[in-house]
């Protein structure tokens, strides 16, 4: 009975360290004039972007409505 409760213990433990883990892994944002500048981007390209962007999370908040 001690043992299946310490297994049982360590289990629990277990799955919220990897749970935890996946939740806070991020990638590390950088700045959008430090990435233009290293790839090279446009005044227009960089506002296609920003459109994107702005675009995706407008979708995506009416997919998390749902």
């Amino acid at each position: 009975m001690r043992m299946k409760s310490v297994l049982l213990a360590g289990a629990v433990c277990g799955i919220l360290v990897l749970v935890f883990s996946l939740a806070y892994a991020e990638h590390p944002r950088r700045d959008r004039g430090e990435m233009a500048d290293e790839l090279g981007l446009t005044d227009e390209q960089m506002d296609s972007m920003r459109d994107i962007q702005y675009n995706f999370k407008k979708a995506r908040i009416g997919l998390r409505a749902e």
